[in-house]
């Protein structure tokens, strides 16, 4: 019986967090009215962010459901983000660029649907036990004015 509880111990001690669903800032329509050519909190709110204790986690992937596309040509698009300093300076994870499906670090608002990114490896200035995250939006034109129905956030 000893040897069961050492077993369990070590196993716990190797990734004693386990997967958790996804953190949703956004579980409501929601129009990112004229969104801008440059970075900003998920739909211009500062509410739109929040604090992980990321210690034990290596990833990150966000998710976001697009019911009304972006008539941009500026690249539209949502990536995650971390602030250590409680939201006045971002670091952007990922490039922010690669919009592929399932395997990229960002989400295209060229199309509608459900959208995932693929996992991505946190850098090592997002972890810790209060690393604020948000979903920056990016690459608007100012008058296009997208709609999504939820955007998460999930780590492991």
């Amino acid at each position: 019986m000893k040897l069961l509880f050492i077993v369990l111990a070590f196993l716990l001690s190797l990734n004693p967090k386990p997967l958790e669903g996804p953190t949703c800032l956004v579980n409501a329509s929601l129009t990112l009215t004229s969104q801008a050519n440059s970075a900003q909190y998920l739909g211009n709110n500062v509410a739109n962010a929040i604090y992980f204790n990321t210690t034990y986690d290596t990833q990150i992937r966000i998710q976001a459901r697009v019911t009304t596309l972006s008539g941009s040509v500026n690249s539209p698009r949502f990536y995650p983000s971390y602030s250590i300093d409680n939201g006045s300076n971002w670091v952007d994870i990922g490039t922010g660029a690669d919009l592929t499906n399932l395997t990229g670090d960002a989400l295209t608002l060229e199309s509608t649907g459900h959208k995932v990114s693929g996992w991505i490896a946190l850098p090592s200035g997002a972890i810790g036990a209060t690393i604020l995250f948000r979903i920056t939006q990016n690459g608007g034109n100012a008058s296009a004015s997208p709609v999504i129905a939820s955007a998460c956030i999930q780590t492991k």
